[in-house]
């Protein structure tokens, strides 16, 4: 799969594969010969690992602050959600190509 089309998906509000949007999709990408890898949160109670790889899909996750003021929650939020994305996919760069 060396030469194969890559694709990254980035999720930022469900850990994958519980997100049953982004699974399927990442599956039917796969299944037409793309090497598929997602950055998603990590869940609360499953998918707590920091990678996994199922059927051949790579997943890279990250924690989320905890909650706390609204406001500050959200901007804390997606403030941490950008930067880990961020250095996650220079991780799967690095990784995978």
């Amino acid at each position: 799969m060396a030469n194969a089309k890559k694709v990254l998906m980035l999720v930022e509000n469900q850990p994958a594969p519980a997100d049953r949007r982004v699974w399927p999709e990442a599956l039917a990408l796969r299944d037409q010969g793309f090497q598929v890898s997602i950055i998603s949160p990590k869940g609360t109670t499953k998918c707590r690992e920091s990678h996994v790889c199922i059927d051949g899909i790579h997943i890279y996750r990250y924690r989320l602050p905890g909650t706390g003021h609204k406001y500050v929650a959200y901007f804390a939020e997606y403030g941490v959600a950008v930067l880990k994305t961020f250095w996650l996919s220079l991780k799967v760069l690095v990784r995978h190509g």
